[in-house]
Order: C-alpha cells, then structure tokens, then sequence
C-alpha cells in the first residue's frame, strides 16, 4: 500500500469488486487516491503480481459528484462500497458519509437531454441500415445501447454497484415493454 501514498496524496480506497468481497481469481485491484490537486489519468500497474487499476481525483471532484445526476450512479455506490485503506485527515470518511443514503437528484432534465443527443446516432443507424453495412451500424448501435440504458438509469435513480451488470441492473428496474427491447 505504501508504494500508492506519495507526497499529495489525501486517502486512499479499495474498490470495485474487492471492496464488494466478490472478487474473481480475474479481478483487478481498483484503487482510487484521493488527492489535494492536478489528479492524473487512470492507469493500470502491475503490483505484486496483479492489475491495479489506479484511478485518482480531489476529494471536492468526488463530492461533487455525489450531487451530478449521471456521475453519482457510479460515483454514490462506488464510495459507499469501498474499503478505507488511508485517511489520516478523515476527510474521505466524511464524503463517505454522504453517500448513507444517496442524496436525492432529479436526472429527468439531464435524461431528456441526453435522449436528445442520441438522434444522431439514431440517424447513423438508419444510414447503416439501409446501406445494409453491418460495421457502419456497429457503433451508432452500441451508443444508442448504451447511452439510452444510461439515460433510464439516470432517470429512474438506479444506482450500479458494479459495470458487470450494468445492463441488467438497468433492465430489472425498469418496467417492460423497454427493458424486454434489450
């Protein structure tokens, strides 16, 4: 762990699916530092012989994030989950804290927005289509896959513990005809 605490960093937390206890002989490490400032890329290590998936951000990004329609859906359940492994100032234990329970959004104007957005790829998948040019329709249909599933979960407050669900969780959620679409 101390290979991970440089000269900056605030705290440090375990997440994902070691947090969770469920990990696989597959599972990386996720790690988050929490930092005073200028946060790098995520990136991945190698440390002690597994992946570590190092990702960092200021403790105020990560409040506010809380507080952003879309972004606390990962950002609530991935605090609220992770295991502490340094917080001498106690400061990432008090974000933390907020996440007991979620704060209450509304996404509606955020998921109409992105609802919006999505008519172009809509178009491209038309184009696609009557071009009968599999390829051409591959990303117009995963970004209308995914962006739309994102838009409902934004909308219907779903919360997602883990990106290996991602679309089930969605889908249980949300009332038919739409989720029997996916």
């Amino acid at each position: 762990m101390d290979e991970f605490l440089k000269p900056g960093v605030v705290a440090l937390l375990l997440t994902g699916s070691r947090a969770r206890g469920d990990e696989s002989p597959y599972s990386d490490v996720d790690l988050k530092r929490f930092v005073e400032e200028n946060p790098m890329q995520p990136r991945s290590v190698i440390a002690n012989g597994r992946l570590v998936s190092l990702s960092e951000e200021t403790l105020e990004q990560a409040r506010a994030s809380l507080y952003h329609p879309e972004r606390s859906l990962w950002a609530a359940p991935g605090l609220r989950q992770g295991r502490i492994l340094a917080d001498p100032s106690g400061r990432l234990s008090q974000v933390q804290s907020e996440t007991h329970p979620p704060p209450e959004l509304d996404g509606r104007n955020w998921a109409w927005e992105a609802v919006r957005g999505w008519s172009e790829e809509a178009h491209k998948l038309l184009a696609a289509l009557s071009n009968h040019d599999k390829e051409m329709a591959v990303a117009p249909l995963w970004g209308l896959s995914e962006g739309l599933t994102r838009a409902v979960a934004v909308q219907q407050r779903i919360y997602l513990e883990t990106e290996n669900q991602y679309f089930s969780t969605v889908m249980r959620h949300t009332p038919a005809p739409w989720s029997d679409c996916l």
